[in-house]
């Protein structure tokens, strides 16, 4: 928070003024500590209301099974009940795990021998 005062001649503080009265007044001490505390937590309500919101839309839209980060887990509890029972969600913890349940086909093309990922054939 910062503070100070304008002095000098009048025509020299008239841009001043005019910035003051578009820009608004000043905030109380409350008021910014309050705005403080709420921009401390913002990151973590947008990802918790996007994710909600990406849930209702894949229901919207037909979609029956929810891929989701694993950290995202507690933000289901934001999820509609009703929601919550159409679809299957599936946590994930890696990208990997996101391209298997995606593409069933991937696992099998997974050399479990030299650990190395061979492309799926293209039909």
């Amino acid at each position: 928070m910062t503070g100070g005062a304008v002095t000098g001649h009048p025509e020299l503080i008239k841009p001043v003024r005019k910035v003051r009265i578009d820009t608004g007044g000043a905030v109380s001490p409350d008021d910014a500590c309050v705005l403080r505390r709420g921009l401390e937590t913002l990151p973590l309500r947008l990802r918790r209301q996007c994710a909600t919101a990406q849930v209702l839309a894949a229901l919207r839209a037909g979609i029956r099974t929810v891929m989701l980060p694993k950290r995202n887990e507690k933000g289901l509890d934001d999820v509609p009940v009703e929601a919550r029972a159409k679809l299957e969600f599936v946590l994930l913890e890696r990208v990997e795990d996101a391209v298997r349940c995606a593409i069933p086909e991937f696992q099998k093309d997974v050399s479990a021998d030299s650990g190395t990922r061979q492309r799926p054939a293209l039909a």
